[in-house]
């Protein structure tokens, strides 16, 4: 869910009133009145904030953050409620109150205590960079019970470091899908991102150069090799981009090769648009293809050259069986790719609009693509159909990508889950 953080007003403090001694929220929270509440807004060292729907407008949780004016710029994380869960409402709660904290407010700590047995809440926190310091030991008098607290906080020298972020992208449950690794606030030269890459080893890291929404710019690496577009990794930034800015929904994202990609959300559900680009009319020799393969040259029905940002050799094969059973040269692929200018080859069986198919552009077979947007934009480009393309099965990792043709532009979309 994409959220938006506003200032609360008189007019939510019903809402704020009954999320706080909701039954799954007031073990876990200190309780306040509507006139405590209503005090704090008017109160200079509080900021209170509700926590919207960006789609819906619907309110689904407060915060409250104490000791904005510290003079130590130890801000407090007084209070996080969210009445939707499981739908990622407090995580990215979280990472828009860092930024608030981190950017706006030039807090130095951000600091917050939760009760030892709210485990969920804890390990939350952990997950977005918040390190124990401490624990209260039996601090607060809960329901005739003693209760403990730990102490966590994350401080802006380790807020503005290098962050990253594994998602996977295109699967058809959240545990599949094209793994793409998003690094922010990073200050690599190409060659430290090369090494950087070659060392993840995974399909492919982004990194985003810029994070601005009006110059949002990202560069695609491969473990061997800088690509000049990748749109598992364009749907990952683009993930990340409506988590940075969850106001819009729409947006360009600009790749190191200059291109741009269209970037839509709707109902959390993102896009990508790429234009369709001209490519220089090649042959190829059936049988070298074949080679490259490993398969006998029957296997082959047709051959086509087309790019939505990266040309890909398309080569259609008579059946699902002789497609899983391939064992490519994969040395001598990327040869080929390297010296006829094609970001190598993707082999498919089609039937109707229903397409399986196998990407070929890594050296290493273990990093073999579960889905390859730039070979379905390009397939579906060159066929002129819409298309259903999946992937990954002979991996065990089943993705599924949507390509929607028209004569301007190709539009694909998919699921895309945090891996963290």
């Amino acid at each position: 869910m994409s959220i938006i953080l506003r200032k609360t007003t008189a007019a939510d403090l019903d809402f704020v009133s009954a999320a706080e001694s909701h039954p799954d929220n007031c073990n876990y929270v200190y309780q306040w009145s509507l006139a405590e509440h209503l005090a704090a807004l008017s109160e200079p060292n509080l900021a209170h904030y509700v926590i919207e729907d960006a789609v819906t407008g619907e309110l689904v949780g407060y915060i409250i953050l104490d000791e904005v004016q510290n003079s130590s710029h130890s801000i407090n994380l007084r209070r996080l409620v969210v009445t939707v869960k499981n739908r990622g409402v407090g995580r990215s709660a979280l990472e828009a109150i860092k930024q608030i904290a981190f950017e706006e407010l030039a807090a130095h700590r951000l600091w917050l205590d939760v009760f030892s047995d709210n485990l969920r809440a804890y390990q939350l926190y952990q997950k977005v960079g918040f390190i124990q310091e401490g624990l209260l030991r039996e601090s607060y008098l809960r329901n005739g019970v003693y209760a403990s607290q730990y102490l966590m906080a994350i401080l802006s020298t380790e807020y503005f470091v290098m962050r990253q972020h594994l998602l996977r992208c295109f699967g058809t449950t959240a545990e599949t899908g094209n793994r793409a690794l998003v690094v922010e606030q990073h200050n690599f030269s190409p060659a430290q991102k090369q090494e950087f890459a070659t060392t993840q080893n995974l399909p492919v890291c982004v990194f985003i150069d810029n994070n601005s929404a009006t110059n949002f710019s990202v560069d695609f690496y491969y473990p061997h090799r800088q690509s000049p577009l990748c749109l598992h990794g364009s749907l990952a930034a683009a993930r990340m981009f409506f988590n940075f800015y969850p106001h819009l929904n729409q947006a360009v994202l600009l790749t190191a090769a200059g291109q741009q990609i269209k970037i839509h959300q709707y109902n959390s559900q993102i896009s990508l648009a790429v234009t369709p680009q001209v490519v220089v009319d090649k042959s190829f020799s059936h049988s070298e293809i074949a080679q490259l393969l490993g398969i006998n040259l029957t296997q082959i029905k047709s051959i086509q050259l087309a790019s939505v940002g990266s040309p890909k050799l398309l080569v259609e094969l008579n059946s699902v069986a002789n497609l899983f059973a391939l064992k490519p040269d994969l040395p001598a692929i990327v040869a080929w790719g390297k010296l006829n200018v094609i970001n190598g080859i993707y082999a498919y069986y089609r039937e109707s609009a229903r397409v399986t198919g196998r990407n070929f552009n890594h050296l290493d077979a273990c990093v073999e693509d579960s889905a390859t947007g730039v070979a379905a934009g390009a397939l579906c480009l060159a066929l002129q159909m819409d298309l259903e393309v999946y992937q990954g099965q002979n991996l065990n990792n089943q993705c599924l990508i949507r390509a929607r043709y028209s004569a301007s532009e190709i539009s694909l979309s998919g699921r895309i889950y945090l891996d963290e």
